[in-house]
Protein backbone atom coordinates (compact mmCIF):
# COMPACT_ATOMS: atom_id res chain seq x y z
CA UNK A 1 0.00 0.00 0.00
CA UNK A 2 1.37 3.37 -0.98
CA UNK A 3 0.83 6.96 0.02
CA UNK A 4 1.12 10.17 -1.94
CA UNK A 5 2.57 13.33 -0.42
CA UNK A 6 0.35 16.21 0.59
CA UNK A 7 -1.11 17.57 -2.62
CA UNK A 8 -3.93 19.73 -3.92
CA UNK A 9 -7.23 18.01 -4.80
CA UNK A 10 -6.56 18.43 -8.53
CA UNK A 11 -3.16 16.74 -8.18
CA UNK A 12 -4.69 13.83 -6.23
CA UNK A 13 -7.29 13.29 -8.94
CA UNK A 14 -4.61 13.45 -11.65
CA UNK A 15 -2.56 10.87 -9.76
CA UNK A 16 -5.61 8.59 -9.48
CA UNK A 17 -6.20 8.87 -13.23
CA UNK A 18 -2.53 8.16 -13.96
CA UNK A 19 -2.49 5.02 -11.82
CA UNK A 20 -5.81 3.87 -13.27
CA UNK A 21 -3.93 3.29 -16.53
CA UNK A 22 -1.10 1.32 -14.91
CA UNK A 23 -3.35 -0.45 -12.38
CA UNK A 24 -6.91 -0.60 -13.73
CA UNK A 25 -7.97 -2.74 -10.75
CA UNK A 26 -6.42 -0.41 -8.19
CA UNK A 27 -8.47 1.11 -5.35
CA UNK A 28 -8.04 4.57 -3.87
CA UNK A 29 -9.09 5.81 -0.41
CA UNK A 30 -9.16 9.55 0.36
CA UNK A 31 -8.89 10.65 4.00
CA UNK A 32 -8.48 13.93 5.89
CA UNK A 33 -4.91 13.75 7.22
CA UNK A 34 -1.60 11.96 7.68
CA UNK A 35 -2.75 10.37 10.95
CA UNK A 36 -5.70 8.81 9.13
CA UNK A 37 -3.41 7.45 6.41
CA UNK A 38 -1.08 5.90 8.99
CA UNK A 39 -3.99 4.46 10.98
CA UNK A 40 -5.74 2.83 8.03
CA UNK A 41 -2.53 1.55 6.48
CA UNK A 42 -1.71 -0.15 9.75
CA UNK A 43 -5.21 -1.48 10.28
CA UNK A 44 -5.43 -2.86 6.75
CA UNK A 45 -1.75 -3.70 6.44
CA UNK A 46 -2.42 -7.23 5.14
CA UNK A 47 -4.85 -5.98 2.53
CA UNK A 48 -4.30 -6.04 -1.24
CA UNK A 49 -1.32 -3.87 -2.16
CA UNK A 50 -3.13 -2.31 -5.09
CA UNK A 51 -4.77 0.06 -2.57
CA UNK A 52 -3.49 3.61 -2.35
CA UNK A 53 -4.27 5.93 0.56
CA UNK A 54 -4.38 9.68 -0.08
CA UNK A 55 -4.16 12.55 2.40
CA UNK A 56 -6.39 15.37 1.13
CA UNK A 57 -5.31 17.72 3.94
CA UNK A 58 -8.69 18.44 5.50
CA UNK A 59 -12.39 17.73 5.13
CA UNK A 60 -13.08 20.45 2.50
CA UNK A 61 -10.40 19.00 0.23
CA UNK A 62 -11.82 15.49 0.62
CA UNK A 63 -15.09 16.72 -0.83
CA UNK A 64 -13.31 18.69 -3.56
CA UNK A 65 -11.66 15.45 -4.64
CA UNK A 66 -15.09 13.77 -4.42
CA UNK A 67 -16.63 16.43 -6.68
CA UNK A 68 -13.79 16.22 -9.21
CA UNK A 69 -14.00 12.43 -9.34
CA UNK A 70 -17.73 12.71 -10.01
CA UNK A 71 -17.25 15.29 -12.75
CA UNK A 72 -14.59 13.13 -14.45
CA UNK A 73 -16.54 9.90 -13.86
CA UNK A 74 -13.67 8.30 -11.95
CA UNK A 75 -14.64 5.11 -10.12
CA UNK A 76 -12.94 2.81 -7.60
CA UNK A 77 -12.44 5.71 -5.17
CA UNK A 78 -13.72 5.79 -1.56
CA UNK A 79 -13.79 8.65 0.95
CA UNK A 80 -13.60 8.58 4.76
CA UNK A 81 -14.33 11.75 6.78
CA UNK A 82 -15.08 12.76 10.35
CA UNK A 83 -18.79 13.27 11.03
CA UNK A 84 -17.97 16.23 13.31
CA UNK A 85 -21.27 17.92 14.27
CA UNK A 86 -22.97 17.23 10.94
CA UNK A 87 -24.76 14.10 12.13
CA UNK A 88 -26.24 15.92 15.15
CA UNK A 89 -27.25 18.86 12.94
CA UNK A 90 -28.72 16.58 10.29
CA UNK A 91 -26.47 18.04 7.59
CA UNK A 92 -24.66 14.88 6.50
CA UNK A 93 -24.80 14.35 2.74
CA UNK A 94 -25.11 10.67 1.86
CA UNK A 95 -23.16 9.18 -1.04
CA UNK A 96 -22.49 5.55 -1.73
CA UNK A 97 -18.72 6.04 -1.75
CA UNK A 98 -18.42 8.23 1.38
CA UNK A 99 -18.21 6.87 4.93
CA UNK A 100 -18.52 9.07 8.01
CA UNK A 101 -17.06 8.17 11.38
CA UNK A 102 -19.59 6.69 13.79
CA UNK A 103 -18.72 9.35 16.38
CA UNK A 104 -17.61 12.93 15.82
CA UNK A 105 -14.12 11.84 14.77
CA UNK A 106 -11.89 8.79 14.41
CA UNK A 107 -10.44 8.99 17.93
CA UNK A 108 -13.88 8.97 19.56
CA UNK A 109 -14.97 6.14 17.26
CA UNK A 110 -12.00 3.98 18.29
CA UNK A 111 -12.38 4.86 21.97
CA UNK A 112 -16.04 3.89 21.91
CA UNK A 113 -15.11 0.40 20.69
CA UNK A 114 -12.25 -0.39 23.02
CA UNK A 115 -11.19 1.20 26.35
CA UNK A 116 -7.65 1.85 25.11
CA UNK A 117 -7.00 4.61 27.63
CA UNK A 118 -8.23 2.44 30.49
CA UNK A 119 -5.88 -0.35 29.50
CA UNK A 120 -3.01 2.11 29.50
CA UNK A 121 -3.84 3.53 32.90
CA UNK A 122 -0.94 1.77 34.62
CA UNK A 123 1.52 3.33 32.18
CA UNK A 124 0.85 6.80 33.58
CA UNK A 125 -0.23 6.34 37.20
CA UNK A 126 -0.38 3.55 39.74
CA UNK A 127 -3.68 1.81 40.44
CA UNK A 128 -3.49 3.14 44.01
CA UNK A 129 -3.28 6.73 42.78
CA UNK A 130 -6.11 6.22 40.33
CA UNK A 131 -8.38 4.46 42.81
CA UNK A 132 -7.84 7.14 45.47
CA UNK A 133 -8.78 9.79 42.93
CA UNK A 134 -11.91 7.90 41.83
CA UNK A 135 -13.08 7.47 45.43
CA UNK A 136 -12.71 11.21 46.07
CA UNK A 137 -14.58 12.27 42.93
CA UNK A 138 -17.16 9.46 42.98
CA UNK A 139 -16.44 8.22 39.45
CA UNK A 140 -16.34 4.61 38.27
CA UNK A 141 -13.25 4.97 36.07
CA UNK A 142 -10.75 7.55 34.89
CA UNK A 143 -12.09 7.19 31.37
CA UNK A 144 -15.67 7.99 32.43
CA UNK A 145 -14.39 10.96 34.43
CA UNK A 146 -12.59 12.26 31.36
CA UNK A 147 -15.62 11.62 29.12
CA UNK A 148 -17.89 13.56 31.50
CA UNK A 149 -15.75 16.65 31.21
CA UNK A 150 -15.02 16.29 27.49
CA UNK A 151 -18.77 16.01 26.83
CA UNK A 152 -19.42 19.24 28.72
CA UNK A 153 -16.76 21.03 26.67
CA UNK A 154 -18.14 19.35 23.56
CA UNK A 155 -21.58 20.85 24.17
CA UNK A 156 -19.96 24.29 24.37
CA UNK A 157 -18.18 23.58 21.10
CA UNK A 158 -21.42 22.42 19.49
CA UNK A 159 -23.23 25.64 20.48
CA UNK A 160 -20.27 27.64 19.21
CA UNK A 161 -20.40 25.81 15.87
CA UNK A 162 -24.19 25.85 15.50
CA UNK A 163 -24.64 29.52 16.42
CA UNK A 164 -21.37 30.75 14.84
CA UNK A 165 -20.13 32.45 18.01
CA UNK A 166 -16.42 32.40 17.07
CA UNK A 167 -15.40 31.62 20.64
CA UNK A 168 -11.75 30.77 21.29
CA UNK A 169 -11.21 27.50 23.16
CA UNK A 170 -7.91 26.92 24.92
CA UNK A 171 -6.37 23.67 26.08
CA UNK A 172 -8.11 22.39 29.24
CA UNK A 173 -5.98 22.79 32.35
CA UNK A 174 -6.59 21.36 35.82
CA UNK A 175 -5.83 22.95 39.15
CA UNK A 176 -2.13 22.79 39.96
CA UNK A 177 -2.30 21.64 43.57
CA UNK A 178 -3.46 18.28 44.96
CA UNK A 179 -5.91 16.64 45.19
CA UNK A 180 -6.77 17.92 41.66
CA UNK A 181 -10.47 17.05 42.03
CA UNK A 182 -11.44 20.55 40.86
CA UNK A 183 -10.15 19.50 37.44
CA UNK A 184 -13.42 17.65 36.88
CA UNK A 185 -15.65 20.60 37.73
CA UNK A 186 -13.71 23.58 36.35
CA UNK A 187 -15.00 24.61 32.95
CA UNK A 188 -12.65 24.93 29.99
CA UNK A 189 -10.81 28.17 29.31
CA UNK A 190 -12.86 30.09 26.73
CA UNK A 191 -12.36 33.62 25.44
CA UNK A 192 -15.68 35.48 25.71
CA UNK A 193 -14.86 38.98 24.48
CA UNK A 194 -16.40 38.51 21.07
CA UNK A 195 -19.16 40.64 19.55
CA UNK A 196 -21.01 37.61 18.16
CA UNK A 197 -21.14 36.12 21.65
CA UNK A 198 -22.47 39.32 23.21
CA UNK A 199 -25.17 39.53 20.54
CA UNK A 200 -26.10 35.89 21.14
CA UNK A 201 -26.34 36.43 24.90
CA UNK A 202 -28.55 39.51 24.41
CA UNK A 203 -30.89 37.51 22.19
CA UNK A 204 -31.24 34.80 24.83
CA UNK A 205 -31.86 37.00 27.84
CA UNK A 206 -35.61 36.37 27.99
CA UNK A 207 -35.71 35.02 31.50
CA UNK A 208 -32.28 33.42 31.14
CA UNK A 209 -29.11 34.37 33.00
CA UNK A 210 -26.89 36.76 31.15
CA UNK A 211 -23.22 36.62 30.23
CA UNK A 212 -21.29 33.39 30.30
CA UNK A 213 -24.03 31.73 32.35
CA UNK A 214 -26.21 31.76 29.22
CA UNK A 215 -23.79 29.42 27.51
CA UNK A 216 -23.71 27.09 30.51
CA UNK A 217 -27.52 27.01 30.67
CA UNK A 218 -27.77 26.36 26.94
CA UNK A 219 -25.33 23.50 27.36
CA UNK A 220 -27.49 21.98 30.10
CA UNK A 221 -30.56 22.32 27.88
CA UNK A 222 -28.89 20.13 25.25
CA UNK A 223 -28.60 17.22 27.68
CA UNK A 224 -31.23 14.52 27.44
CA UNK A 225 -31.83 11.41 29.58
CA UNK A 226 -29.93 8.46 28.17
CA UNK A 227 -27.48 10.65 26.24
CA UNK A 228 -24.34 8.79 25.18
CA UNK A 229 -21.76 11.28 26.39
CA UNK A 230 -19.20 10.11 23.83
CA UNK A 231 -21.46 11.54 21.12
CA UNK A 232 -20.80 15.00 22.57
CA UNK A 233 -17.02 14.53 22.70
CA UNK A 234 -14.28 15.47 20.30
CA UNK A 235 -11.13 13.39 20.19
CA UNK A 236 -8.67 16.19 20.88
CA UNK A 237 -10.56 17.13 24.07
CA UNK A 238 -10.65 13.52 25.29
CA UNK A 239 -6.94 13.06 24.70
CA UNK A 240 -5.87 16.43 26.10
CA UNK A 241 -7.98 16.05 29.26
CA UNK A 242 -6.77 12.49 29.76
CA UNK A 243 -3.14 13.58 29.35
CA UNK A 244 -3.55 16.47 31.79
CA UNK A 245 -5.23 14.31 34.42
CA UNK A 246 -2.64 11.55 34.26
CA UNK A 247 0.30 13.94 34.32
CA UNK A 248 -1.12 15.67 37.40
CA UNK A 249 -1.89 12.44 39.23
CA UNK A 250 1.57 11.10 38.43
CA UNK A 251 3.21 14.42 39.38
CA UNK A 252 5.02 14.66 36.05
CA UNK A 253 5.58 17.72 33.82
CA UNK A 254 2.87 18.28 31.25
CA UNK A 255 3.16 19.47 27.68
CA UNK A 256 -0.32 19.54 26.12
CA UNK A 257 0.71 19.27 22.48
CA UNK A 258 3.31 16.58 23.07
CA UNK A 259 1.05 14.56 25.37
CA UNK A 260 -1.88 14.88 22.98
CA UNK A 261 0.17 13.62 20.04
CA UNK A 262 1.55 10.70 22.06
CA UNK A 263 -1.87 9.63 23.28
CA UNK A 264 -3.40 10.00 19.83
CA UNK A 265 -0.78 7.63 18.49
CA UNK A 266 -1.43 5.20 21.34
CA UNK A 267 -5.18 5.21 20.67
CA UNK A 268 -4.79 4.57 16.97
CA UNK A 269 -2.03 1.98 17.40
CA UNK A 270 -4.06 -0.04 19.90
CA UNK A 271 -7.28 -0.42 17.94
CA UNK A 272 -8.53 -4.00 18.13
CA UNK A 273 -9.77 -5.19 14.70
CA UNK A 274 -12.41 -7.56 16.09
CA UNK A 275 -14.05 -4.68 17.96
CA UNK A 276 -13.25 -2.11 15.32
CA UNK A 277 -15.33 -4.22 12.96
CA UNK A 278 -18.40 -3.13 14.94
CA UNK A 279 -18.08 0.43 13.64
CA UNK A 280 -20.09 1.25 10.54
CA UNK A 281 -17.24 3.31 9.05
CA UNK A 282 -14.97 0.26 9.08
CA UNK A 283 -17.70 -2.03 7.77
CA UNK A 284 -18.17 0.33 4.83
CA UNK A 285 -14.44 0.41 4.20
CA UNK A 286 -14.22 -3.39 4.37
CA UNK A 287 -17.00 -3.62 1.80
CA UNK A 288 -15.20 -1.28 -0.58
CA UNK A 289 -11.83 -3.02 -0.19
CA UNK A 290 -13.38 -6.48 -0.40
CA UNK A 291 -11.32 -7.56 2.58
CA UNK A 292 -12.17 -8.25 6.21
CA UNK A 293 -10.16 -7.21 9.22
CA UNK A 294 -8.51 -10.08 11.12
CA UNK A 295 -10.15 -11.21 14.34
CA UNK A 296 -6.99 -11.13 16.44
CA UNK A 297 -5.41 -8.02 17.93
CA UNK A 298 -2.79 -6.28 15.85
CA UNK A 299 0.60 -6.76 17.49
Amino acid sequence: MDQFPKTAPEAIVSAIQFHAVAMPNGLHVIVEGDDDVAFFKRLFRECDRTIRWHNACGRPNVFRVHRLCGERKISRVFFVVDADWHRRLGTIEEWGNVAYTDRNDMECTVLSLDPVLERLQGVFVSHAQANAFLVRCGRESLFRAVVDRAARIGRYRFINHRDKLNLAFKNPKPCTEPPYDAFLTNDCDIAWDDEAFRTWVAARNCGNPGGVASLFQSSDELSEPGDDLLDWCQGHDLLAIHAVLHSRLAGTPYDSECAGRQLEGVVRDNAIPSRTRNAIVFQRLEGFLGWRLPSEEIA
